[in-house]
């Protein structure tokens, strides 16, 4: 065992574990620049300095500046968040989603003559207020 009380294979796991979340840290700062900076000519030099801020601290091994950098981050990330966020126009929510839905299989193999009209034809319940 060593001096953290963890074998090597359990440090293995926490390392990385850790190291996928500061990749999702680093993920989440670019989308939320992009976010921000719809132009990608805009954007590029932001992302250059993301990164050199995430290699600045890459070899960091105490463990206590690398909690703190980890909550100042999910802070930064968080106090900055966007408003209203970019969503793609063929992303779910995005204006594009659900455009031209395919024709359901049974109106496409029996055609629209079979089709139940009424379900659409009655108006909608009032609402008791």
């Amino acid at each position: 065992m060593n001096k953290g009380g963890l074998s090597s294979v359990a440090n293995a796991a926490v390392g990385e574990a850790h190291r996928r979340h500061v990749c999702h840290l680093y993920k989440r700062a670019l989308k939320l620049q992009l976010d921000w900076l719809v132009k990608r000519e805009t954007w590029y030099p932001e992302a250059n300095k993301t990164r050199a801020l995430f290699r600045q601290h890459m070899n960091e091994t105490d463990p206590r500046t690398i909690s703190r950098l980890v909550k100042d981050t999910e802070n930064l990330l968080y106090t900055y968040r966007h408003p209203d966020p970019y969503v793609s126009p063929m992303s779910e929510g995005g204006t594009k989603w659900q455009r031209n839905v395919p024709v359901p299989p049974e109106v496409a193999e029996n055609g629209w003559a079979e089709f139940d009209y009424e379900e659409f034809e009655q108006p909608p319940p009032k609402a008791d207020f």
